[in-house]
């Protein structure tokens, strides 16, 4: 399947877009839900968590592709990738607490597999998911976290859009 990019790039940021799109309709199309042992729910968690790794390393790399080049250097001090959006003059740094959330679900996934070990803060008892979209659910300290079909589709569209967002509105 040919995914077509929206604008024409430079081809690393072409690529880096190219390569975001095709993972997100990959991990969207996926099915992560249906009944499965406890050993086997632990391995998946963490299958989970290295895929939504990859798709923001993704992200990551396309905002570093498109980024001008005197702008590198400070971008490149960012680690996380809500700063390296908030650093962009795109006004797309609305997307940073949803992408801070889904840092902390996702490493929950992958490190802990699944099981909520800390909250979004020191002392914290909730960590905040990400999704849905429209109202993020929280969850307390040793609650495992649960993904739906719709929950994963819907955070795979919300990369696909800060993505093409991205190349629409570069700098």
């Amino acid at each position: 399947m040919s995914i077509p990019p929206i604008h024409p790039l430079p081809a690393p940021a072409a690529q880096a877009h190219l390569t975001l799109r095709r993972a997100a309709h990959t991990l969207a199309a996926t099915d992560y839900a249906g009944p499965v042992s406890a050993a086997a729910r632990y391995y998946r968690a963490r299958s989970l968590g290295n895929h939504l790794r990859e798709l923001d390393r993704f992200l990551r790399t396309l905002i570093e592709a498109i980024t001008p080049a005197p702008a590198r250097p400070a971008l490149r001090t960012a680690r996380r990738t809500g700063d390296k959006l908030s650093q962009l003059d795109t006004g797309l740094a609305c997307s940073s607490p949803r992408l801070d959330a889904l840092r902390g679900a996702r490493n929950c996934l992958y490190y802990c597999g699944g099981r909520v070990r800390r909250g979004d803060r020191r002392h914290s008892p909730l960590l905040t998911l990400g999704w849905p979209r429209d109202r993020p659910r929280r969850a307390r300290l040793g609650e495992e976290l649960t993904i739906t079909q719709a929950e994963l589709a819907d955070i795979c569209a919300f990369y696909l859009e800060l993505a093409d967002s991205l190349v629409e509105n570069r700098p």
